[in-house]
């Protein structure tokens, strides 16, 4: 006899980080899948010195400049790897790689869950090691 389909209850959705893979083929595609993975409006990410590394963001000069500043300040007050900017519906979050501190700049309505702070922070090392440590020269 065929096989009877059972219909499974609606999803209701929990705030659990998709099982998706965020490193790419290229860097630009690797943000993207960041970005959707997290329900982003964008991700840009920053060097301490407030210069882009990688953005899917209109504006990733003024994200990277003003709250890789706003991250080390905050930094200073309360050592934390996250913030919740609320004010401007952004996340700021560090990660390390190798010998540099990139800042992630995330907008999005709504602060990170704890379990999105430490997914993302990984994921964004991911991507990091992978692009950017090619890019960089020594």
């Amino acid at each position: 006899p065929p096989l009877e389909v059972v219909k499974a209850p609606p999803e209701v959705p929990k705030p659990t980080v998709p099982a998706i893979d965020v490193v790419k083929g290229s860097l630009s595609e690797s943000m993207v899948t960041l970005t959707q993975k997290y329900r982003l409006e964008s991700l840009t990410l920053a060097s301490q010195d407030g210069l882009v590394i990688a953005s899917t963001g209109k504006a990733p000069e003024q994200d990277a400049a003003v709250y890789s500043g706003l991250f080390q300040e905050l930094y200073k007050v309360k050592h934390e790897p996250y913030y919740y900017v609320e004010s401007k519906d952004v996340s700021l979050y560090s990660v390390e790689s190798g010998a540099q501190n990139v800042i992630g700049v995330a907008h999005r309505k709504g602060a990170l869950s704890p379990d999105e702070v430490k997914a993302i922070r990984e994921d964004t090392r991911k991507v990091i090691d992978r692009f950017a440590a090619a890019g960089r020269k020594s």
